[in-house]
């Protein structure tokens, strides 16, 4: 197994509850907007095709209020077993106001919940939440965006939710020709 393997450098620093049904964790990431003028070479936010917005104030209290409030019930976390933490110990929050269970899901494949309609509480241990940690568990990630950020792929994925995604191909999603561009401008500059 490379070095650079996520997995490898996962494994060094990952501290999480192996349960399909964890504590709510003590870590958020919640998108305060999708807008982005940076073009980091990094970065899959340009080619993002999800309509942009802005996350609803009143939502955004709300939100931080609930998970305020559930992080004070919360227990300690155990050592992991999964080939990633975030499903079991980060809160991503689109501006839609859409539970995801990664902060680079720039499509909303990995939405599990519409917090608009469900609470914090019960979105993190839905149905499709638990199936998610489950795959991971197993490490049967398969068609799952997770999979191909593991395995740096780009086999084709379904979104967890159909209905709260934005459908992409990746012919029109790489970064490569991105890259290479400035690549020849930094050859060129330097």
């Amino acid at each position: 197994m490379e070095s650079n393997n996520i997995r490898v450098r996962l494994k060094n620093y990952n501290n999480f509850e192996d349960n399909i049904k964890p504590s709510i964790p003590k870590n958020a990431l919640i998108e305060l907007s999708n807008l982005c003028n940076h073009e980091c070479i990094f970065c899959a936010n340009s080619k993002m095709t999800r309509k942009k917005g802005e996350i609803n104030k009143n939502f955004l209290y709300n939100i931080l209020k609930e998970m305020f409030d559930l992080v004070l019930e919360s227990e300690k976390y155990k050592k992991n077993k999964a080939p990633c933490s975030l499903p079991f110990n980060s809160i991503h929050v689109t501006y839609e106001g859409y539970l995801t269970a990664c902060c680079i899901d720039f499509q909303n494949y990995l939405v599990v919940a519409d917090l608009n309609r469900q609470k914090l509480k019960d979105a993190w241990l839905n149905e499709e939440f638990i199936e998610l940690r489950q795959k991971h568990l197993e490490d049967k990630l398969d068609g799952t965006l997770c999979y191909n950020c593991l395995y740096n792929m780009e086999k084709n994925i379904k979104p967890v939710i159909p209905e709260l995604a934005t459908g992409f191909s990746y012919e029109n999603y790489t970064k490569k020709d991105d890259i290479l561009k400035k690549l020849d401008v930094l050859r060129k500059e330097g």
